[in-house]
């Protein structure tokens, strides 16, 4: 039997938040979200670097099935360094979906600004930025 493919959304949805962190993880008794070291500066003693880090990301206004794209990218040049893919059913549009993603050590490869940027249904829907920088300050 051939398995149902599922039709992608065109229903935008709205990015309430992205927040990079340490370890994003579901409380499985509570079902809250649970985001350990919330950051947006990285600071490394030497260049090219590896750091492991979570995604928190919640959006609103969501109706149907979305393929979720999570693009890791270097700001300056838009060099794709890493992916992450998932789905999301959002069966209510009234009400929010969390969804969080823990990388294996990221590839820094210098210091500057990176981005998480996220793609729903591949329509972009915002980022997270990062910035690198030396642990001494210098460049």
């Amino acid at each position: 039997m051939a398995e149902d493919k599922k039709t992608a959304s065109a229903v935008p949805p709205y990015l309430v938040a992205a927040l990079i962190c340490d370890v994003a993880v579901r409380d499985p008794s509570s079902g809250k979200q649970n985001l350990i070291g919330i950051f947006d500066t990285l600071r490394a003693a030497k260049f090219p670097t590896a750091q492991p880090m979570g995604l928190y990301l919640k959006v609103t206004d969501a109706s149907g099935y979305y393929p979720i794209r999570v693009d890791f990218v270097r700001s300056d040049s838009d060099k794709l360094l890493t992916q992450a893919h998932g789905n999301l059913n959002a069966p209510d549009r009234m009400k929010s979906f969390h969804m969080s993603v823990n990388f294996t050590p990221l590839p820094i490869p210098a210091a500057g600004r990176y981005e998480f940027r996220l793609y729903a249904s591949e329509m972009y829907l915002g980022s997270a930025f990062l910035d690198a920088s030396p642990a001494n300050g210098k460049m």
